[in-house]
Order: C-alpha cells, then structure tokens, then sequence
C-alpha cells in the first residue's frame, strides 16, 4: 500500500488522513459521510465481509446514501 511504501504511519482518525492526505477506506468513509450530511443527505457506514481464496476473512467499510425512501 502507500502507506506501507512510504513508511507513513496509518491514521487514525479523519484529521490524520487529511493531513497525511492519504487513508484508509474507513477515513475515506469519514470524510465522505461528513461532506453529504452536511449537504443534507441522510447517510450510513456500512461494513462487509468477503471471504479471500486462501480463506481468509477481509471486512471493507463503504457508505450509503439515502435517496427517496432506500439507501444506495
């Protein structure tokens, strides 16, 4: 990853991404719940699961939007 190649520490939270300009999918979440709130959107984090061929279990965090009466 570019963290790892660049020996940068991961962050912790949004203000470290920001100023490391680089992050992680939940910061990337963060960020992007943040700006469409304040837009007035209603919207969620939503964590998932998949399952790699080596049968390793990966979780990956994404967002959902609210549009009209469903998430998206």
């Amino acid at each position: 990853s570019y963290l790892a190649t660049h020996r940068r520490p991961l962050p912790t939270n949004l203000k470290d991404a920001f100023e490391s300009g680089c992050g992680l999918c939940g910061n990337h979440v963060a960020a992007f719940l943040h700006l469409v709130r304040n837009l007035g959107f209603d919207a969620r984090s939503v964590q998932i699961y998949t399952r790699m061929a080596n049968g390793a279990l990966l979780s990956h965090i994404m967002a959902e939007v609210r549009l009209g009466d469903k998430y998206r």
